[in-house]
C-alpha cells in the first residue's frame, strides 16, 4: 500500500473498503466451504 501522503483521503478510504469487502467475501466463502464439507 502506498504511503498515506501520496493518497487522497477519499482514495485511501476506497482502498480500505475494497480490502475489507474482499476480506469479508473471502471469509464467507471459506465459511460456506467448511459448512458444505460437513
Amino acid at each position: 500500500m502506498p504511503p498515506k501522503a501520496d493518497v487522497s483521503p477519499g482514495r485511501f478510504l476506497q482502498e480500505k473498503n475494497t480490502y475489507i469487502t474482499d476480506a469479508l467475501a473471502f471469509r464467507s466463502k471459506t465459511i460456506s466451504k467448511v459448512y458444505t464439507k460437513n
